[in-house]
């Protein structure tokens, strides 16, 4: 006897959500597994970095279809120093690989998403990154990183960089221009170090840094201006009401709270 419309359809419904449920599960266990492993600190990371282009001018396309692999090789440099600062024995903790395949785009997060749109996005962005592992022939990377460029005469404020903890999943909005590389970098870092579990260290509000953990150097007296930036404030405290974000990362410290919190 051939069964009903109805149950077929209800039978249906019930395959596509337990096969979700399913890669939901597996998601789930490689995530608590990749993100234990990524701060033991035992190996070399592996960012995989693919550019996106933000807009459609001219310029930004020229700049993803000539970036370089030794493009992000000042933001690895940086960790490295900071990491060996940190007591950290690892000559390189983290290596970058960029795609040679730019994307034309990648799933947005309105500005005031509420919590199942930001979960959905989630899940679009962990799928997105799988699928790119899977069909690249390098290994599979510890950390995605999507860096999307914008044309560096727009007003846009680049303010919409964000990571996923849970899936260490990195998007990092930047100016296609090399004259804003140290900029760049500093966005880049901050980002990576998100996916590792250091948190922010400035107010949601002002985008000042947070006293003392937000300052690369609490003790100095006087305290403003101050010479270094913590990374994760991403801004100088010149004054309790003023900061400014510095041009390059030899300007950039990983603070003690940071480093404690990604495992050094």
């Amino acid at each position: 006897m051939l069964a009903a419309p109805a149950t077929v359809s209800t039978m249906f419904r019930l395959l596509r959500i337990t096969f979700l449920l399913y890669v939901l599960a597996f998601v789930g266990v490689g995530t608590v597994i990749s993100a234990y492993e990524s701060t033991d600190w035992d190996h070399p990371l592996l960012v995989h970095v693919y550019a996106v282009k933000g807009d459609r001018s001219l310029a930004v396309g020229n700049y993803v279809d000539t970036l370089r692999h030794d493009r992000f090789e000042s933001v690895a440099a940086f960790i490295g120093k900071e990491a060996h600062r940190h007591g950290v024995a690892l000559d390189s903790p983290i290596r970058f690989f960029i795609d040679p395949e730019p994307l034309d785009t990648i799933p947005t997060l309105a500005p005031n998403a509420r919590y199942w749109q930001i979960l959905g996005w989630s899940l679009r962005m962990r799928w997105l990154a799988f699928r790119l592992a899977w069909q690249s022939t390098q290994r599979s990377p510890d950390i995605t990183l999507f860096a999307v460029y914008h044309d560096s005469g727009t007003t846009l404020a680049l303010d919409g960089s964000t990571a996923l903890r849970r899936g260490l999943i990195a998007v990092a909005h930047l100016f296609a221009d090399r004259q804003r590389a140290g900029s760049n970098d500093l966005v880049v870092a901050h980002e990576l170090l998100h996916t590792l579990g250091a948190s922010d260290k400035y107010a949601l509000d002002t985008n000042l840094p947070i006293y003392p953990q937000g300052y690369a150097e609490p003790a100095a007296k006087p305290r403003y201006p101050q010479q270094l930036t913590e990374v994760m404030a991403g801004r100088r405290p010149i004054s309790p009401a003023e900061a400014a974000m510095p041009s390059e990362l030899e300007a950039v410290v990983i603070g003690p709270l940071t480093a404690e919190e990604i495992g050094w």
